[in-house]
């Protein structure tokens, strides 16, 4: 099977099968991992930018791909290999010496190439003005990237006084334009003008969408562990609320710095902790605080208000668990569909919370997750949601995802939920795989599902494809046929031209 180059590809003309629709005409963006050597986790390669160049009337699919030029992938090409990672195998503890070693080798990294050797932004990327922003967990892997070129421009740089290491790897954009976001620190900080240290916190924000640099505060919510910051990699936003769902999956720093082994990748799970949801008004108002059982949700599909705006739906894609994370790992990604390694159950759910609950409350309602869809119906697994952009914060029906039809190793099929009756509908290509689907909405068009769905694919052939269904028959309209595989995408966006 060939592979995508490691050298910059240009102009690459895919070989189209099918005919796309004439009213199609924009740019698929993808971001994802593409250089492994040296890596235990899927995220831990480094980050190679796609673009898809989508023109219907001419039926014509034009690709590029380069790497992201952060200081990972500098010290990555100078080395060889990976050395500094975000997971460990299990198998591989390290005594106390070794540990202190890999710092020390963490340190020596940073004094030759630069402070920011966590800036792989290998998660999303999203248009922000006349731009395209990549992003990962760390704030220093925040870059702006050339929306043709998919050239580097250079690191965003901040000039708004939010302090944070870490962030969320996606932002939510509201109706009127403006992306909202989170950012929070390892450690106590300096009060600003004071010499007085405050413990660490999370900052939400929002961020108007010609303004890369500058965020604005909303408010600042405590941890729920107070020494140790909370995975949070997406937060569900609606047009008049921000909810920062804190699930008790807690950074390991020691496995980070000294590269040991944690409960799950570099994070411990500690469900006696429950979990702690902040309501965050995003006029300014006051932030009340629920707690709640114990469950993980990295990936929100969609947050809106009940039309009597008492209460807030949250929909999610849920486990009981940390324990699909070790599904990223490389060694599970290339077992193949028959072995041993499964793609680890999830489920499309809704958190329904009413807005009058008292500041402090305990959501003990049974369930609290309410499944929206028959997990069998999507192979009990689904992951990467995506929605008609146009009901973004808004009421909504129907939900998009990669899931699965088993065994497999990876998800290998693509789904349509209809969220008010439950229907599934499921496009497999048998010995493939899938990555995240995008919605693109026909010009003009009435209903929510009017329009495509577009998906990068990998073919049982070993060659990837841009696959284009069309969203409300889920029939596939056409593809663009690529003549090597991409590697494993994360995130990206659809945006019309």
């Amino acid at each position: 099977m060939a592979v995508a180059p490691a050298c910059p590809v240009d102009g690459l003309h895919a070989r189209v099968v099918g005919k796309l629709p004439d009213w199609l005409r924009g740019s698929v963006y993808r971001n994802g991992p593409g250089m492994f050597e040296g890596a235990h986790a899927v995220f831990d390669g480094c980050a190679m930018l796609v673009r898809f160049e989508v023109d219907g009337p001419s039926n014509r699919v034009v690709l590029s791909h380069r790497f992201l030029e952060s200081t990972y992938y500098k010290a990555v090409k100078a080395n060889g290999t990976i050395k500094w990672r975000m997971a460990h195998p299990p198998d591989a503890p390290r005594s106390a010496l070794q540990g202190l070693a890999y710092a020390g080798g963490i340190a020596l990294g940073a004094l030759q190439y630069g402070r920011h050797l966590g800036d792989n932004a290998v998660v999303s990327i999203l248009p922000q003005g006349n731009e395209l922003i990549a992003h990962t967990e760390t704030v220093s892997g925040t870059f702006r990237i050339h929306p043709e070129t998919l050239e580097t421009l250079g690191r965003v740089h901040y000039r708004d006084g939010i302090h944070g290491l870490v962030k969320t790897a996606h932002q939510t954009q509201l109706p009127s334009g403006d992306w909202v976001g989170l950012a929070a620190d390892f450690s106590p900080t300096l009060e600003p003008g004071s010499p007085q240290l405050a413990m660490p916190e999370i900052t939400v924000f929002r961020q108007s969408p010609w303004r890369a640099d500058r965020r604005q505060k909303i408010a600042a919510v405590p941890y729920m562990h107070p020494t140790r910051p909370t995975w949070i990699h997406e937060i569900p936003v609606s047009e008049n609320y921000a909810v920062v769902v804190q699930n008790p999956l807690l950074y390991n720093v020691r496995a980070l710095l000294m590269g040991q082994t944690a409960d799950f990748m570099a994070f411990d799970w500690r469900p006696e902790l429950g979990s702690m949801l902040h309501l965050v008004p995003l006029d300014g108002g006051k932030v009340k605080t629920y707690r709640a059982p114990a469950f993980l949700a990295a990936h929100w599909v969609n947050a809106f208000e009940s039309a009597d705006g008492r209460q807030l739906h949250l929909d999610a894609i849920a486990a009981q668990s940390p324990a699909l994370m070790s599904q990223w790992e490389l060694d599970r990604v290339r077992a193949g569909p028959d072995s041993s390694c499964q793609v680890e159950p999830s489920r499309l759910c809704r958190l329904s919370l009413d807005l009058g609950l008292p500041d402090g409350s305990f959501l003990g309602q049974k369930p609290l997750l309410r499944p929206l869809a028959e997990e069998a119906a999507f192979g009990y697994g689904l992951e990467l949601p995506a929605i008609n952009p146009g009901n973004r914060c808004r009421p909504y029906r129907y939900a998009y995802a990669a899931c699965c039809v088993r065994p497999t190793n990876v998800y290998n099929a693509l789904c349509k939920v209809d969220t008010h009756t439950g229907e599934v509908k499921t496009w497999h290509e048998p010995g493939g795989a899938t990555w995240e689907p995008f919605f693109a909405p026909r010009p003009g068009g009435r209903s929510e599902d009017d329009g495509v769905v577009l998906s990068t694919v990998m073919q049982p052939d070993g060659r990837s494809a841009l696959l284009v269904l069309d969203a409300r028959s889920w029939q596939e309209v056409a593809r663009a046929v690529l003549p090597y595989a991409l590697p494993s995408g994360f995130h990206g966006c659809f945006v019309p031209s």
